[in-house]
């Protein structure tokens, strides 16, 4: 038995006992054999008596924050059995990554069982090519001090590695990322809590800031669930499929709450937008998140100018699902946002068959949702659906599209915008428009705007105050509007401009248009029905 090998009552302790092995240099601690062997003065070689989890201390760590305990722990990791990180009196000082190995459990005390990494780009912990493992109940704090999120430290990293997970850990001081699965796939990161970024608001671009969570090239199949992020990092969770090899699908992000994000609460990115690219952002599903306080307040490298702040973005996405979601305050930063990245409590671009339902967006200082598609790409591949969202307190547009087609706006509740209610704006005639059933109330512009669309219904909405129009629609053929109610509008109920060709009003009703305006006006030739 020994107590203490490397100073008495270190807390420390361990079983041990001769191999057989003689005629060894003497060690002055286990951890120098990295193993949990140890030789003594007289040569004989000893190994540590393992019964379930080794201690980091019975192999000679500290944990005073000043000695080094690299060495040490790494010679548990080494003994291929499972790990426990007992509390340490300051922390246990790390200048070089542990390395895991394939089947192994790592446990811990909870916050006290910190492990401080005091290496600039160097892993906390990192596993190549390992499955199986299990790590929870720890904390890990990354040094940085760079400010760039290239070469700052990350807290656990698995590269090529599958079926592990990491559970109910603390993770601080992240730039890069506190969890980065690269071509991982099937782990779960759950329970997890991250706060206390190395980014502190001296930042100049997106170039300084990482993620909590990064998923990146090929990694799919991750189940990312009910953490808590507050860190004050870039972005709380972001999966990117990078390259013409990756294809990051099938993950599951939900019921995580993240908070006070600089750049994107969650983003679903494909760095290739276009349908002949090989590398793929599908099925992954974003439901029941919480997302709050994201400003935007960044300048985009690549632009120089101001396209960050959405709850959440999704890029070049296919069949992917959005749902349940809470959004709320985004786009906080009193600067003015260009319209590269559809800056919007929710924001698709380029996406084909993306769906977007039952989501709650509240005070976004640029748009609600926003469905762009300037490539062409989901017209081509797929419909948009938005529906049964909740879009209110909007400082701009609440639900809008622009350059696409083949989309499906129903059943949401918009309430209270400075600009349009609903909006499809496209450069050219886009096809396939579906607005239904939807309910807009106090809205600072046209509720319903329609410009450059060939075969677009408006059919069972409800318009409750707008200040300009109920609905409007130009520049557009094959238009259908009816069955609409629309009351306490400023301006016209209904307006058809004169570009505006083929198109059937009919069983709507207009009730006190505010003004000496008509209810229903026609710039052009169109079937008209029964309306009230």
């Amino acid at each position: 038995y020994t107590t203490g090998f490397t100073s008495s009552g270190d807390g420390g302790h361990g079983r041990w006992k001769q191999n057989g092995v003689t005629g060894q240099t003497p060690s002055q601690s286990p951890a120098q054999l990295l193993n949990g062997l140890l030789n003594d003065a007289g040569g004989n070689q000893w190994a540590l008596v393992r019964s379930g989890k080794v201690n980091v201390r019975q192999v000679g760590a500290i944990g005073d924050g000043v000695a080094d305990d690299t060495v040490a722990i790494q010679a548990a990791f080494n003994t291929l059995s499972s790990v426990y990180i007992p509390r340490a009196a300051a922390h246990y000082r790390i200048t070089a990554a542990i390395t895991l190995v394939s089947g192994q459990f790592v446990d811990g005390d909870g916050e006290a069982s910190e492990l401080r990494q005091f290496t600039e780009s160097a892993y906390v912990i990192s596993g190549t090519s390992v499955t199986n493992c299990k790590i929870q109940n720890i904390s890990i704090y990354c040094e940085d001090v760079s400010g760039s999120a290239t070469n700052g430290s990350a807290g656990i990293g698995l590269i090529n590695s599958s079926f592990n997970a990491i559970t109910q850990c603390l993770f601080q001081n992240q730039r890069n990322a506190g969890v980065l699965l690269f071509r991982s796939s099937d782990c779960l990161i759950s329970g997890n809590t991250f706060i206390n970024s190395a980014v502190d608001g001296t930042e100049t671009d997106n170039t300084e800031l990482g993620l909590d969570i990064s998923v990146i090239y090929s990694s799919s199949r991750n189940i990312i669930t009910e953490n808590k992020i507050n860190s004050g990092n870039g972005t709380g969770i972001g999966i990117n499929s990078i390259d013409s090899l990756s294809n990051a699908d099938d993950n599951v992000i939900s019921n995580n709450v993240i908070s006070n994000c600089v750049v994107y609460g969650i983003h679903n990115y494909r760095n290739g937008i276009g349908p002949s690219d090989a590398f793929t952002v599908k099925r992954n599903v974003i439901s029941g998140n919480t997302i709050k306080n994201v400003s935007g307040n960044i300048i985009n490298i690549t632009t120089g100018t101001y396209t960050f702040g959405s709850g959440i973005y999704m890029q070049g996405a296919e069949d992917c699902i959005v749902t349940g979601n809470s959004v709320k305050n985004t786009h906080s930063a009193a600067v003015t946002f260009a319209t590269t990245l559809v800056p919007a409590g929710i924001g698709v671009t380029n996406s084909s068959r993306v769906t977007v339902s039952n989501n709650r967006i509240d005070e976004d200082g640029s748009a609600g949702i926003w469905i762009d598609d300037s490539n062409g790409y989901g017209e081509l591949l797929g419909y948009g659906i938005i529906s049964n969202n909740s879009v209110m307190n909007i400082a701009g547009q609440g639900i809008r599209g622009l350059n696409r087609g083949r989309l499906t706006i129903t059943d949401n509740v918009v309430d209270t915008t400075s600009s349009f209610g609903i909006s499809i704006g496209n450069t050219s005639a886009f096809s396939d428009i579906s607005i239904s059933g939807n309910k807009l109330r106090n809205v600072s512009n046209t509720a319903i705007d329609v410009d450059f669309c060939d075969g677009i219904s408006a059919d069972g909405n409800t318009v409750d105050t707008a200040s300009v129009h109920g609905i409007s629609v130009a520049n557009s053929t094959n238009a259908s509007v009816v069955n609409n109610l629309v009351f306490n509008q400023t301006s016209r109920g209904i307006t058809i401009l004169s570009s505006t060709a083929g198109c059937r009003v009919s069983d709507n009703k207009i009730i006190g248009t505010g003004s000496s305006l008509s209810g229903i006006a026609l710039f052009t030739r169109v079937s008209l029905g029964e309306n009230v």
